[in-house]
């Protein structure tokens, strides 16, 4: 029960005795509508973002998004194994004490 509770004070940003006041069936009614009015923020701004990205770049969100992905994964990009069986068993050790 905690959890709903705290879900409506923090998302309509009331108190807990403006909470209690109100009637059981607004209570869950409010708490219903949490997502639905967070789903539709959100889609306002990722529609915002993704015409802003259009307008800067020339290009539609998805070839953005992959530019980005494609980014990412060159910074992880190892050209070399290492054998690590040292490095490992010596902290191993050290966790062992």
């Amino acid at each position: 029960m905690g959890y709903f509770i705290s879900s409506v004070l923090h998302f309509y940003s009331i108190t807990y005795t403006e909470l209690m006041a109100m009637p059981i069936y607004t209570f869950w009614e409010l708490f219903n509508q949490i997502n639905n009015v967070s789903a539709s923020e959100d889609r306002r701004q990722f529609s915002l973002m993704a015409n802003v990205v259009q307008m800067a770049f020339g290009t539609d969100a998805k070839a953005y998004l992959a530019d980005l992905d494609k980014t990412l994964r060159s910074v992880y990009y190892v050209e070399e194994q290492v054998d690590n069986k040292k490095q490992l068993n010596k902290l191993k050790t050290l966790i062992r004490g």
